[in-house]
């Protein structure tokens, strides 16, 4: 009769190591999964001119806006559009969470309605600084800029808070 001695501690060795290195598939696989999908959350905010009497816009609404089916506001008139560069994040976030399409896609369908005449060319902003600033020279405006920018906005512009 042959005894076999089990050697615990290495077979326990092995264990740890193998889960040890399934975690950490685990934590890489995770971390590249969301490094490759946009971060979007809250970061993002509409602004107006603080003369527009509006308080909260729906997607449906904010879709319109931004394509010229609405185009004025019920208290300031004419609806001018600012829109970021076409890499900008926050045309990113307008185009993924309002218009659920591609940033080119949502810019083209927006240069088709301005062609066709069905709404004012878009004011373009470099920066969200830019986009503050003409919300607050133009009574009619509405922009998205990083909510970090929405965090002290100066008299003339305030939020337009985003419902279902």
């Amino acid at each position: 009769m042959t005894i076999v001695h089990c050697n615990r501690s290495a077979s326990s060795r092995s264990r740890r190591r193998a889960l040890a290195s399934l975690w950490a598939a685990v934590v890489v696989g995770a971390t590249l999964a969301l490094a490759a999908t946009p971060c979007w959350a809250d970061d993002f905010v509409f602004i107006k001119n603080a003369k527009n009497g509006a308080a909260k816009l729906s997607k449906a609404e904010a879709k319109n806006l931004f394509t010229g089916r609405t185009k004025t506001w019920s208290d300031v008139g004419v609806v001018t559009v600012v829109l970021g560069p076409e890499d900008s994040p926050q045309l990113g976030w307008l185009a993924d969470k309002v218009f659920q399409v591609a940033p080119k896609t949502m810019l083209t369908k927006i240069k088709q309605e301005v062609f066709k005449g069905e709404m004012k060319k878009p004011i373009t902003a470099a920066s969200p600084a830019e986009a503050v600033e003409a919300v607050r020279n133009n009574p009619g405006a509405i922009a998205v800029v990083p909510a970090d920018a929405a965090k002290s906005l100066p008299a003339g512009v305030a939020l337009l808070l985003l419902g279902d």
